[in-house]
């Protein structure tokens, strides 16, 4: 299945552009996430597509008073001023979770990997590597027994109380049948 997401670009502390992957930070309008971690993706940008990676989570490496979760864009082969404006991200196959990494050059080392593989998969095209996204298919799996809990106690739920066949069903008294209230 896909999954999209759709933000504006804001700016950020520009790690990215010092690692030599400068990132689009994106802010998503009202989205839900998939899982953290690194993503081949899709960027769809004024009708066009371009490939990237996509780095979804709170950024372990870079030390921060208040972690926050981020959705960071590196658009292959592209060096634009993006802020303020819209993009929809595609997410396409899972790479890796987050990880934190001994220091910048270790991450850079790790983006560069990521980088590499995400071209070698998005080389087939996007649509391709989404259905088989292995993140989307352990959440799946993993949701499942919640899931079939849940429907078995839905159904119980709203299963009528058994009689027998020649058993007429009680009338339930309405409102209407009342007489109304007596005015005082």
């Amino acid at each position: 299945r896909e999954y999209s997401i759709l933000g504006t670009v804001q700016a950020g502390a520009q790690l990215g552009r010092k690692l030599g992957y400068p990132t689009a930070n994106l802010s998503a309008h009202s989205e839900q996430f998939p899982p953290n971690g690194v993503y081949a993706a899709e960027a769809i940008l004024h009708g066009r597509r371009l490939h990237g990676v996509v780095n979804l989570g709170y950024r372990p490496t870079v030390p921060s008073a208040r972690p926050e979760r981020v959705l960071e864009l590196h658009i292959f082969d592209f060096d634009a001023d993006l802020y303020g404006q819209d993009v929809e991200v595609r997410f396409g196959q899972y790479l890796r979770g987050e990880k934190k990494f001994a220091n910048t050059e270790a991450l850079a080392a790790q983006i560069a990997q990521d980088v590499r593989r995400a071209k070698q998969l998005l080389a087939g095209g996007i649509g391709q590597t989404l259905p088989a996204a292995d993140a989307y298919r352990a959440l799946d799996q993993a949701a499942a027994p919640a899931t079939a809990m849940a429907t078995s106690a839905l159904q119980s739920a709203r299963r009528p109380t058994e009689r027998s066949e020649s058993e007429p069903m009680r009338a339930i008294p309405s409102m209407m049948n009342r007489p109304p209230p007596e005015r005082t």
